[in-house]
């Protein structure tokens, strides 16, 4: 009789790791979404003239207008901005007068 039972708790370990395994997940899920293709590029070129001229509504909509660009990030003195690059992000810097330092992709 001892040999029957062990033979029994054998088979419901058996039946057990059968069920288990059937339940496990066969791939793991990705961990983010795919980031979609960039259809917009930025261009600076000819975009210098607005260098030294107030970054106004009119001014940055221009340049987007003129780079191309689908985002414009204005970058104020000493303020923090993410490193990552973007070819359809135009960056206007500006110095604390708000007036166009800098005009430049990314």
């Amino acid at each position: 009789m001892h040999r029957s039972s062990r033979t029994l708790a054998l088979l419901v370990l058996a039946m057990l790791d059968i069920v288990l395994t059937a339940c496990a997940v066969a791939s793991a899920p990705p961990l983010s979404t795919p980031v979609p293709p960039v259809l917009a590029r930025c261009s600076a070129e000819g975009l210098a003239s607005l260098v030294g001229k107030p970054a106004s509504a009119e001014n940055i909509a221009r340049a987007q207008r003129q780079s191309g660009a689908t985002l414009v990030r204005v970058i104020k003195p000493g303020q923090m901005v993410t490193a990552d690059f973007r070819e359809d992000r135009l960056d206007i810097r500006v110095d604390t007068s708000n007036v166009i330092l800098h005009v430049g992709c990314g």
